[in-house]
């Protein structure tokens, strides 16, 4: 199809046709439209394992069929089953195009996590171009409006003007940590004697809730990649300038890879626990409160702040998810970036810069040349300070000071002298240094960790005030507060104190996991090995732009126009499947029929729309004479394809759209009426 807005698609006539077209939800038991199997979705797969792709930190989490009733975590060193998200790979074999271009560098991991952040900032100024570093990439997914497979990022130990290249495809970097891990993991339980292979495991991915459908397809695709679904494996990333990302394996089995939302795995996680596992600076909860059939969730990490609230059937055990995603991007990594500015100032950096700027993933720290350097403040103090950080959060009294050294490469680059020329100008008493470190009062530190506190306080009471609006919110007293920052005592105790002043006849109770920093990864082997999620409320408004008869005392003269055929109609209807916090259970779909209103190829591309208004009449807004005023934005696109040997007037072509917006992802069929049989449809968002 032609039209950018898909103004080619019209409505079938019928009697009393509506403005918005109508929305039809049909229960699997009466719809006329193939729809996966329910008893074979709820069988339980025997072995499962589960990767929380974190901002900062990456987990594994599995449960096999010889302990069913356990769930494990996969340490990624000789200590930790929580690591940062951090990988080193090695330069290998070049890949040369028929013309002797180099279009890709095969490459192997050196090392993973603490081990990579490690080695990195050891790394000899010669040795640079050996390796290829990155880190904490995942928020561009977050920030990036546009997300699309072809997304780039650069290695953080390579300098801008090397010339080395140093342009990769971000969707690779990711498959290259998930492939990792799940060989790590593979090898792990074959040395303790289980024989099982990656395809003898159902997969899970945790995303953050408040994702749009462009980062759910990324990480699905960095899966596919990694060899999730299938026998392949990623070997080599591409030269970005050079070379197009790569494609997905073509024999992979996508139902062996599911995402699920951070909260919703959170949720399932603290439900399973009873009161002796919550951490000890929380007030000690009845059994009752610990798990009860009405609860919400905030999800605090490095990068993003998620909220959800449930509802669980006590008869059943299914759960309702009665709360649109919300939240933002106020994770801990807010608070890193404050004490960024703090070194800004310290180093004399030019301050219009972002010197630390996580939509960069770390890569403009600092403004040299020289990336050992770069290397140095990334780890030695950024991760000086992250322990600090935690410290603080854990006993915040303000007579204690946060230490953080200062390596000595840098006061070797910049002078001490010149340092403490710059402390002077930042008169501030609250900061100090001696020797080779920073010393913050801890009466200052509250001041680095104020705008994520306020990001996250907002946030909740936006969920808040939302949940109010529901007949039942009366019974919700339980919040989980999950996540490597939400489990913080600092985070806690603002968010405790906030909640008991704004809302005060609640009586909410604030409930911690001791175990808060792998609750998202255990209950993500949860959410898998028993489904339980049957309802959820969209975050947005979802439809396509259609033609439909023109008709004067409905439709605005600003949309008329005539079509090919000289029939008068409204060009921009918007054809509203679901509305924005419109509840859909999982035996739910919205169906809808459409027909061309131009001759068309044997492929049909439509264009798919969301919006943040809950309703939605057209998809434009024209004020005035020439001014086209959009009220929705493209998000992806519809592909389907005609049957072999089809030569029928557009006007006799049928297609009824079905689309199932109750899962975590959404999922398209398409129904050709003339033939009543499904034919091949994608539904793509990294568009």
């Amino acid at each position: 199809m032609t039209s950018e807005t898909g103004k080619n698609l019209k409505c079938p006539e019928k009697v009393g046709w509506p403005l918005v077209a109508r929305r039809e939800r049909k229960k699997y038991a009466n719809c006329q439209v193939k729809i996966p199997d329910i008893a074979a979705s709820v069988n339980q797969p025997t072995n499962v394992a589960a990767i929380d792709f974190g901002t900062t930190h990456c987990s594994l989490a599995y449960s096999t069929a010889a302990s069913a009733d356990e769930t494990s975590s996969l340490k990624l060193d000789d200590y930790h089953a929580r690591v940062p998200t951090a990988i080193l790979l090695k330069r290998g074999k070049e890949r040369l195009n028929s013309d002797g271009t180099v279009v890709g560098i095969e490459c192997s991991v050196d090392s993973f996590g603490y081990a990579a952040q490690n080695k990195y900032q050891r790394l000899k100024r010669g040795d640079n171009v050996k390796f290829l570093y990155f880190e904490r990439m995942k928020m561009r997914l977050q920030h990036e409006k546009n997300v699309e497979r072809s997304m780039k990022i650069n290695s953080i130990n390579l300098n801008n003007d090397s010339t080395e290249v140093n342009e990769w495809y971000l969707i690779e970097v990711i498959a290259y940590i998930l492939c990792y891990m799940k060989d790590e993991f593979i090898k792990c339980i074959t040395m303790a004697g289980a024989a099982l292979t990656a395809q003898d495991f159902d997969w899970v991915i945790t995303v953050p809730a408040i994702w749009q459908n462009k980062g759910k397809q990324m990480m699905r695709e960095a899966g596919y990649l990694a060899g999730l679904c299938g026998s392949g494996r990623i070997l080599y990333l591409s030269c970005a300038c050079k070379a197009e990302v790569q494609p997905s394996p073509s024999e992979i089995n996508i139902s062996k890879l599911s995402l699920v939302p951070e909260p919703e795995a959170a949720a399932l996680y603290c439900q399973a626990m009873n009161s002796s596992h919550v951490a000890k600076y929380c007030d000690k909860p009845s059994e009752e409160l610990c798990a009860p059939e009405q609860y919400i969730v905030l999800d605090i990490g490095g990068g993003t702040v998620d909220i959800t609230a449930q509802e669980r059937n006590k008869e059943t055990g299914e759960i309702a998810v009665i709360l649109a995603p919300q939240g933002n991007d106020c994770g801990g990594m807010v608070v890193n970036k404050e004490f960024g500015r703090i070194l800004q100032k310290l180093l004399g950096e030019n301050e219009t810069n972002e010197f630390f700027n996580l939509e960069t993933s770390f890569q403009r720290l600092l403004y040299s040349d020289d990336g050992t350097l770069k290397a140095l403040i990334n780890y030695g103090l950024f991760n000086d300070f992250e322990m600090q950080k935690e410290i603080f959060g854990r006993s915040s009294n303000d007579d204690a000071e946060l230490v953080v050294k200062i390596p000595h490469k840098i006061t070797q680059q910049y002078g001490m002298e010149y340092i403490m020329k710059n402390l002077k100008k930042l008169n501030d008493p609250a900061i100090d240094i001696e020797e080779d470190s920073i010393y913050i009062k801890y009466s200052r530190v509250h001041n680095l960790f104020a705008p994520a506190i306020k990001g996250i306080l907002d946030s909740t009471q936006r969920a808040l005030l939302e949940l109010s609006k529901n007949k039942a919110s009366s019974q919700f007293k339980t919040i989980y507060l999950v996540g490597g920052f939400g489990g913080c005592k600092y985070v806690y105790e603002k968010v405790k104190s906030f909640i008991a002043k704004e809302f005060p006849s609640m009586n909410y109770i604030l409930i911690v996991p001791d175990n808060h920093r792998l609750a998202v990864v255990h209950g993500a082997v949860l959410y898998k090995k028993a489904p339980k999620i049957n309802s959820r409320c969209l975050n947005r408004t979802y439809g396509l732009a259609v033609s439909v008869r023109y008709n004067s005392k409905t439709h605005g003269k600003e949309h008329f126009k005539y079509n090919e055929d000289g029939i008068p109609i409204c060009e921009d209807a918007f054809l509203t499947f679901l509305q924005k916090g419109t509840p859909v259970s999982s035996n739910e779909v919205a169906v809808d029929e459409v027909l061309p209103d131009i001759d068309i190829d044997r492929v049909i591309s439509i264009p798919f729309y969301a919006s943040e208004e809950p309703s939605l009449e057209y998809l434009t807004d024209r004020p005035s004479p020439g001014v086209i005023m959009p009220m929705a934005e493209k998000v992806g696109e519809l592909k389907f394809e005609l049957p072999k040997g089809d030569i029928l007037h557009k006007d006799q072509r049928r297609f009824q759209v079905v689309l199932d917006f109750s899962s975590v992802e959404i999922d398209a069929t398409v129904r050709y009426l003339n033939t009543n049989t499904d034919i091949k449809t994608t539904l793509n968002f990294l568009i």
